[in-house]
């Protein structure tokens, strides 16, 4: 089903008996999708058993934590996105020192009707990606620009003007506040000084243009008719990103599958070949130490593994990991969830519907699949069907439920 679409919404007498009666602040299934919640997703989320390895943990300290890429596998809704953003806070908070790129979208890579996009491909939006992130961590922390030398200025003018200049600016706005993971911390600076955040980037590109350099060139085509070499470009920005401060950078690869292209085990594969199959880049080094590493969230393993397979994917040097829930853990992220928008007062699903509906609280976990998305979206249809202007009792009943449930499991999620 698509996000696109218009869902029924609660009337006003309902959310004002149904959720205001047991506590609710606000509705706790009005986002059902990982991709639509933000603040509130680390309330509920329940972190699989290999979290932290995905992290890189060694210890508890940041320094202990050693990068390294990992191909994480999921069925849809079953908690990839839920998943990234969590590995994706966790960076932000605990090493100051890293950087992330959030690379969800591929309408530029997969532009053109190409099915395998080149490795260049994806180096140019990955440096796309970073140099506005590179300038949110400016916006941040003005003393970073100072570390760089008069030839690393230029350098980091050139990659501006190569990536990000040539930008439509509805182009600009998107890879701001969508795709760049520092776009809250900018956005929580736009605040205090009364700027926006497209504002705040375009003060720091103005001082770059004010500086008495030529800018370097990033995408000069040679006369062979060739870009540079693509590692040399990602060779050359990562001399630029640690002149900057950043000891590594993690690259958060998902959403593969919602691009319209790439819907079947096939495109999906191709979307992201040239990534997964080169080492080289997968194991990032600088000296003896990994400094890029690649977290790749996608579907369907029972058609990927094969493909993997045949192009002698490196699952001896990459670890491989497949995301699933077990019903213990969907009960705990319900309950969570509820206690959390409810202030603490709704613990249980039970505790929302009729005396004689006990047990619908286990009903919805055992007939979601085990799938997150499919739990509570089933809460969402419920509290939709829920109408109570006849009876004036603010519990849900039985063809609430049913219809919910439902329309749930009916739905393509």
């Amino acid at each position: 089903m698509s996000s696109h679409l218009e869902f029924p919404r609660l009337i006003d007498s309902d959310r004002s008996d149904l959720l205001k009666t047991h506590g609710f602040a606000q509705h706790p299934f009005a986002a059902w999708r990982a991709e639509d919640e933000e603040k509130d997703l680390a309330e509920w989320f329940i972190p699989p058993p290999f979290f932290d390895d995905i992290l890189g943990n060694l210890g508890t300290t940041r320094e202990s934590m050693k990068p390294s890429s990992h191909l994480i596998f999921g069925t849809p809704g079953g908690g990839k996105t839920a998943l990234r953003k969590t590995v994706e806070r966790e960076l932000m908070s605990r090493s100051p020192s890293s950087a992330e790129i959030r690379y969800t979208d591929f309408t530029r890579v997969l532009a053109g009707d190409i099915a395998r996009p080149s490795l260049s491909r994806h180096i140019d939006e990955l440096l796309r990606l970073r140099t506005i992130s590179l300038l949110a961590m400016w916006y941040e922390s003005k003393d970073r620009y100072e570390r760089l030398g008069v030839y690393q200025r230029a350098d980091l003018a050139g990659l501006i003007m190569d990536y990000y200049e040539v930008l439509p600016p509805s182009s600009k706005d998107m890879y701001i506040s969508s795709l760049s993971p520092y776009a809250g911390r900018a956005l929580s600076i736009a605040k205090k000084t009364g700027h926006t955040v497209v504002e705040g980037y375009n003060a720091i590109i103005s001082v770059l243009k004010k500086e008495k350099f030529e800018p370097t060139k990033w995408n000069a085509i040679a006369s062979d008719g060739e870009k540079p070499e693509p590692m040399i470009r990602l060779q050359r920005f990562w001399s630029l990103a640690r002149a900057m401060g950043l000891e590594n950078i993690w690259v958060l690869i998902d959403g593969v599958d919602e691009h319209p292209s790439a819907r079947t085990g096939q495109a999906i594969f191709q979307c992201v070949a040239e990534i997964l199959l080169n080492q080289r880049l997968m194991e990032f080094r600088e000296e003896d130490k990994q400094v890029l590493s690649f977290k790749v969230f996608l579907t369907r393993p029972d058609e990927l593994r094969p493909l993997l397979d045949a192009e002698k994917f490196r699952k001896d040097r990459i670890p491989v990991r497949k995301l699933e829930w077990k019903r213990k853990d969907l009960d705990i992220a319900l309950k969570r969830r509820l206690a959390h928008y409810s202030n603490r007062t709704v613990l249980n699903f039970d505790d929302l519907c009729e005396s004689r509906l006990r047990g619908t609280h286990d009903r919805l976990v055992d007939e979601c699949g085990l799938n997150p998305r499919t739990l509570f979206f089933m809460g969402y249809q419920i509290f939709a069907a829920f109408q109570n202007a006849e009876t004036g009792i603010a519990k849900l009943d039985k063809d609430s439920i049913e219809e919910g449930i439902k329309l749930a499991k009916d739905a393509v999620l």
